[in-house]
């Protein structure tokens, strides 16, 4: 708990308890909240009754377990309205999702980790475990690797140190320098492409999302695949359609020219 909270006890009693839920524990009974708290079963009672009238909880009336009340659900679309990058992702992604029949992530670094901020996904298809709003460490998977290529490389290298990774492209004990050198490759390409690293059977691309600044990537886009369909021909398709997306949206996010590949450039298989 953050020290500035320390003397104001009721809030961070208040804080306590709401940082209870979580995309693993979404409900949870008054002797699980005592568990997770710490807090004594009186003094609960008292820092959830104001949270029930006042809509930041709900207790179901048939089981009597807690939730997070519709004014969490509110403040929480006000939240995402500042990581949604202007209102402007949803248009894009649609019709990215329409062309490609496949999952479609885009996140963004904020505070040393890694959010996912929307999603878009074929209910026929690959399912991946990204829900939007889930918190990762800032280098996890393609999209955390993608995202660390377009910062300063001193600021790489910092979120290296300071969180070390606990596998890197599929491996574990790689050197720092070999990190650093992959994340080179996928900035000078422009684009990062990843086959079986994060989770067996998913493959996909990914290209960053830029704005006015110019020294680092606002956010990363993402098409995942399926492994066994992701050919040649697939591969180009998703490389050219979320090539054109991520620059349409980083044309109106005012970036000042997208960047391309350059000519020649090699895959990466972060």
């Amino acid at each position: 708990m953050a020290s500035g909270l320390q003397g104001n006890k009721t809030i961070a009693k208040t804080i306590k308890v709401l940082e209870c839920f979580s995309f693993e524990r979404q409900r949870l009974s008054l002797g699980e909240l005592v568990q997770q708290t710490g807090l004594p079963r009186a003094t609960l009672y008292r820092t959830v009754n104001p949270l029930l009238e006042s809509g930041y909880l709900h207790l179901d009336p048939v089981d009597n377990r807690y939730s997070l009340g519709l004014k969490i659900f509110q403040l929480g679309h006000v939240a995402q309205a500042g990581f949604d990058l202007s209102g402007l992702l949803t248009r894009h992604l649609d019709h990215l999702a329409a062309q490609l029949p496949y999952t479609i992530i885009v996140g963004l670094l904020r505070e040393d980790k890694l959010v996912y901020i929307d999603k878009r996904e074929n209910y026929d298809g690959l399912k991946v475990g990204s829900q939007v709003g889930l918190v990762r460490p800032p280098w996890y998977g393609l999209l955390g690797q993608l995202l660390l290529a377009f910062p300063p490389e001193a600021e790489s290298r910092h979120l290296l140190t300071t969180h070390p990774p606990e596998f890197w492209e599929g491996r574990v004990g790689v050197p720092l320098p070999e990190m650093l050198a992959s994340l080179e490759r996928v900035r000078t390409q422009g684009h990062a492409i990843a086959v079986d690293e994060t989770a067996p059977g998913i493959a996909g691309v990914g290209f960053p999302i830029f704005d006015q600044r110019t020294d680092r990537a606002a956010a990363g886009l993402l098409v995942l695949v399926p492994t066994v369909q992701f050919t040649p021909e697939v591969k180009e398709r998703c490389l050219a359609l979320a090539r054109e997306c991520s620059q349409e949206i980083s044309r109106r996010l005012g970036a000042r020219s997208p960047r391309p590949a350059p000519p020649g450039a090699t895959d990466v298989n972060p």
